[in-house]
């Protein structure tokens, strides 16, 4: 299975209070809300697709 992307944040201590945190900003959302301000994300064709054995990998190296 693959997922389209707009970018992953390895860091974060925003999005998972007293925590850190990695985000994957996926793609596709079909909410269109006015106030979005990851308007980037909504046409899939404009990021990057992956496999999830990807995002995998990619994390487990974050934890190291």
């Amino acid at each position: 299975m693959n997922l389209r992307y707009g970018s992953i944040l390895d860091y974060s201590n925003m999005d998972y209070p007293g925590k850190v945190a990695s985000v994957v900003f996926l793609a596709g959302c079909p909410l269109r809300c006015g106030f979005c301000f990851n308007e980037a994300l909504l046409k899939e064709e404009n990021c990057a697709e992956e496999s999830i054995d990807f995002f995998v990998e990619h994390f487990k190296k974050q934890t190291k």
